[in-house]
């Protein structure tokens, strides 16, 4: 199977190789076309070396793959977002999140892209919400005092 290939490319991936785990990927890929993890990190190292044409064909292919893939559609985001699409952007992120509602890592990671773009309301709000599920957590509370500081201003 691909098990090898992927392995060695999430060895890579790990040690900030990217070139290297992309060319783990497409081996992986090729073995077995369907591998949708495989085909997510290969988009991941393309985000990372700065080729988002080639890491949004990768995820559009993931999709053909598992359409209802939250992490697929965070990788748009990311890539919408670098491409300064900012209303894809929020658009896929949202759709990760409203697949994965209680992953709070795709919440974040909303609120810190509606806070870098100006959207001040919306990232408190979320942010709220993160914490009513996790109330001790010290990233969101501390993210979510920078947000209520820059609504002050």
């Amino acid at each position: 199977m691909a098990d090898r290939e992927y392995r060695t490319g999430e060895f890579f991936r790990n040690q900030k190789k990217y070139s290297d785990a992309i060319s783990c990927y497409q081996a992986a890929g090729k073995i077995f076309p369907e591998h949708s993890l495989a085909l997510e990190k290969m988009a991941y190292c393309l985000i990372e070396v700065k080729d988002f044409a080639g890491a949004e064909k990768i995820v559009q292919r993931g999709l053909q793959v598992s359409q209802n893939s939250a992490e697929k559609h965070f990788l748009l985001g990311k890539i919408s977002a670098e491409k300064n699409d900012f209303e894809n952007a929020q658009k896929e992120y949202e759709a990760a999140l409203n697949l994965e509602k209680n992953n709070p890592n795709y919440g974040y990671d909303l609120a810190v892209f509606l806070h870098k773009i100006g959207k001040l309301d919306q990232s408190k709000k979320i942010l709220e919400k993160l914490l009513e599920n996790y109330p001790e957590n010290p990233i969101f509370m501390n993210y979510l005092k920078i947000v209520s500081e820059d609504l002050k201003r």
